[in-house]
């Protein structure tokens, strides 16, 4: 047996083993796919699973403390102190040195996938036995990510495939969500936060959303942003790359001849009305030049779509009408076009940043708003007040704990200084709080009369981050 001697060494709670007694009926198609609340103990059940499975297993993670996060796991609480110096050598976080569990993230596998090395690797890991494959977080699965663990299956000969997750992409598309299917399998179990609330081992909790407004100052830059955003679509709708391919577009010279088109993206009549109205005669006029070649091109496109266009409404073309026109461009209809005048207008889209991981999109270009506002500095205030408002009410009984995306780490210079705080982060928000706590600045807060000193005199505050933790001096 792989595992001999191995077993944990705790009590499960009941709906782990509500879960772990279903297993035999749950995996018939070699794929259990489990769903379960943060902090139900996902890394535990994957473990138990695979401990049952007796295989050697390849465990995948998003990140590489979640990585060291099993290791640990299964060290402390499947290992007895005498086997724990064997078994660390039989756990690898090293595909190309694997041991009986080889613990990696995603971003490894991916790496490994575009090198020389890959079907070499997994190979040997199909001769040592590998017959178990572990999604942790399954749901942070990324587009470029598949192709590497679709084939990674293919060539374990589809193993068994344990996929773990506390939010199943709900909200993806079709395609997407079928692709999650069929390498994860149905979901065969679920643990509600109800059912964990009710045994004790979750708080109870109720979401809450506090509403933030953006500075004055930062609303001028997301408009500003949006301006620019909108002169770059325009460019593109206005350029000579869009205009060649239009200019010979068949769907547009017979578009009675193209009738399957127009079927399956009911739309795109709207769409090219819009581009001809609009777009389509001023470039016409300004990269034809001659008045010859400027009647051939509007006659071509006025007589055969005149009398669609009436019934095609008046919508601009922006927003999803813009993506449906460039998916049919880029994607549905493109051994329509002439491949090099494609690949000059792919190219331009990619560089409006429309185009990411094949997949058109008009609004990814708010990526860069969303930053901005993740970064708002009224993100801050917003916490400020929050934590004076529960200051107030709880006093010393306060527990508080505020999550965030970015360390910051190149802000610790800031730390009990009086730098202005710009940005949103770990180490500017524990500063800003830090401030509010008068440590070091008692004098400054009281004769500024604020009202919650008291209340957070009493409150030791610290930060905790993968690489690194401030603690206060008492704790």
């Amino acid at each position: 047996m792989v595992y001999s001697q191995i077993a944990f060494c705790d009590e499960f709670r009941d709906y782990q083993r509500r879960v772990l007694d279903s297993l035999a009926e749950k995996s018939e198609d070699n794929k259990l796919h489990i769903v379960a609340a943060p902090g139900s103990g996902k890394t535990i059940l994957g473990l138990e699973i695979i401990r049952r499975y007796d295989s050697p297993c390849l465990i995948l993670t998003p990140s590489i403390s979640i990585r060291e996060q099993w290791i640990s796991r299964f060290i402390d609480k499947f290992v007895s102190p005498e086997a724990i110096g064997q078994w660390r050598d039989k756990i690898s976080n090293d595909i190309t040195n694997p041991g009986i569990i080889t613990c990696i993230t995603y971003q490894a596998l991916f790496a490994l996938y575009e090198s020389d090395r890959y079907e070499e690797v997994i190979n040997g890991l199909k001769a040592r036995g590998y017959r178990c494959l572990c999604l942790d977080e399954s749901h942070h699965l990324k587009n470029e990510w598949w192709k590497a663990i679709e084939n990674t299956v293919t060539l374990l000969n589809n193993p068994m495939i344990i996929a773990l997750t506390a939010t199943p992409p709900y909200d993806s598309d079709n395609g997407e969500w079928e692709r999650y299917n069929r390498l994860c399998g149905e979901i065969d179990c679920e643990v509600l936060t109800p059912e964990m609330v009710k045994k004790n081992t979750l708080c109870p909790y109720q979401d809450h959303v506090y509403i933030s407004v953006p500075t004055s100052d930062e609303i001028k830059e997301y408009k500003a942003h949006l301006a620019h955003m909108q002169d770059r679509i325009k460019s593109l709708l206005k350029g000579k790359a869009l205009y060649m391919l239009m200019r010979e577009y068949d769907a547009i010279i017979s578009p009675h001849e193209r009738a399957e088109i127009f079927i399956e993206e009911p739309r795109l009549l709207n769409a090219l009305v819009a581009y001809i109205r609009d777009y389509g005669i001023e470039s016409a006029i300004f990269y034809e030049k001659e008045k010859e070649k400027i009647d051939s091109v509007i006659n071509n496109w006025s007589h055969e779509l005149r009398n669609l266009a009436k019934h095609a409404g008046n919508e601009v073309l922006e927003g999803e009408l813009l993506e449906i026109l460039l998916n049919v461009i880029i994607k549905k209809d493109s051994e329509h076009f002439e491949p090099d005048r494609l690949e000059a207008f792919r190219l331009e889209v990619s560089r409006l940043h429309m185009l990411r991981n094949n997949r058109i999109s008009v609004h990814s270009n708010l990526d860069d708003i969303e930053g901005m506002a993740r970064n708002s500095i009224s993100r801050m205030d917003a916490i400020r007040e929050i934590v004076t408002c529960e200051a107030k009410s709880q006093k010393d009984r306060l527990r508080m704990v505020i999550l965030l995306d970015h360390i910051g780490r190149e802000d610790i210079v800031r730390i009990e200084t009086e730098d202005s705080l710009d940005k949103t982060n770990c180490v500017t928000v524990f500063e800003s709080i830090r401030r509010m706590e008068h440590l070091n600045n008692l004098d400054q807060y009281m004769n500024s009369y604020i009202s919650y000193v008291e209340e957070l005199a009493g409150n030791n505050i610290g930060l905790l981050c993968g690489s690194f933790a401030i603690l206060p001096d008492s704790t």
